[in-house]
């Protein structure tokens, strides 16, 4: 191994994240990968041997590892940045303004009927567009939207209301109406009150499929994956993170997915080492049984930058959705969550080939 040139940076402070030897104030590349960390001192054995340059760009900055977020939806998460923001925390739209955050539900259906009144007075008549709002989060905001609380809003206008973690979907009449459900209707994650009727609630996967499926159009407008990488990426260099994995490959499109990550980073707009983990529903829905010519082709894909790695699966819901599967109690609410689309009894069996094939499995589960 011949090393042909040395590049040292030199800094106020390099945090190493290395225990052992916690910060140091110099370090060496060739090739884009590190050959020693300490101080010009230090490595002198290197510098002595190998022609090198002293860079001190960084020379009063602190630097830091690029950070690693193994768990993000960043298409996906960018995409929904663009929809009426309903959430308690402060957050920014997908131009960087800042969007202020509700306090409580009280303060997201006032929020609502705003939006309600505002495409009343646009004089939008025969079929209305659907508001679209994200970012509802019930275990900080006073509990769960339903049925009953937006039908209180608008009969007229589809209200649709996505939680921050998008495992619920909350919906009035009109909107349930668009989706084609009724009382009758026998789709896992369909929420009910006590006498069977439907609440507006489309919990998980499957039910938030089938409660997306009417506003696509609206949703993923024309481009939308490549703005919405563009936005995350910034939010990414903002802060520190430099790899990451995307845990729901292919729940769009497989290939329109991996050519917007192919296109973002080549345009510099998606900063990133990128993993795309495929979901396993939606790649046996495409490929069946032949899904290991899938992970062979995608392998002659792979670059340093973007490659697919693993399958997910999904057991359960979330923290702040409150749809993670629990025991006894339960939630305040008398609500126990909800498992995923794939039945407890068949997950072995799903499991087992991407098991005997070395491909690594991540299991989604994060209750009882």
């Amino acid at each position: 191994m011949t090393i042909s040139k040395l590049r040292v940076l030199r800094a106020a402070r390099i945090h190493t994240m290395d225990p052992g030897r916690p910060t140091a104030d110099a370090v060496a590349i060739a090739d884009g990968k590190i050959v020693s960390v300490g101080s010009i001192e230090s490595m002198q054995p290197w510098l002595r041997r190998i022609p090198h340059e002293i860079d001190d760009t960084f020379a009063d900055k602190v630097l830091l590892p690029g950070f690693i977020d193994p768990h993000t939806h960043l298409r996906l998460s960018g995409t929904f940045m663009g929809l009426n923001y309903v959430g308690p925390i402060a957050s920014t739209d997908t131009t960087g303004h800042p969007v202020s955050p509700l306090r409580d539900r009280d303060a997201v259906i006032e929020r609502l009927k705003a939006l309600v009144a505002g495409r009343n007075e646009s004089g939008q008549q025969d079929k209305p567009d659907p508001i679209l709002a994200w970012g509802y989060d019930p275990g900080m905001q006073e509990g769960h939207l339903d049925r009953g609380m937006l039908d209180a809003i608008s009969t007229e206008i589809p209200i649709w209301v996505m939680c921050y973690a998008p495992h619920i979907i909350y919906t009035n009449t009109p909107m349930l109406a668009l989706t084609g459900v009724t009382d009758e209707s026998r789709v896992h994650g369909l929420g009910r009150y006590p006498d069977g009727r439907l609440n507006g609630w489309f919990i998980e996967t499957e039910a938030t499929a089938v409660a997306t499926r009417p506003v696509r159009q609206h949703v993923y407008a024309h481009n939308f994956g490549l703005a919405a990488l563009k936005t995350q990426g910034q939010v990414a260099v903002n802060s520190g993170i430099t790899t990451s994995a995307d845990m729901i490959y292919g729940v769009e499109s497989f290939d329109r997915e991996w050519a917007d990550h192919e296109t973002a980073m080549a345009a510099g707009d998606l900063p990133l080492r990128m993993f795309l983990v495929p979901f396993e529903p939606t790649l046996r829905k495409r490929f069946g049984d032949d899904f290991l010519n899938f992970y062979r082709d995608m392998a002659e894909k792979a670059t340093d930058r973007l490659a697919v790695h693993g399958v997910k699966f999904i057991n359960d819901g979330s923290y702040p959705s409150m749809t993670l599967r629990l025991n006894f109690p339960g939630y305040l609410d008398g609500e126990e969550g909800l498992t995923g689309e794939i039945p407890w009894k068949d997950m072995v069996e799903r499991m087992r080939p991407f098991w005997e094939n070395g491909i690594q499995i991540h299991s989604h589960a994060n209750g009882d």
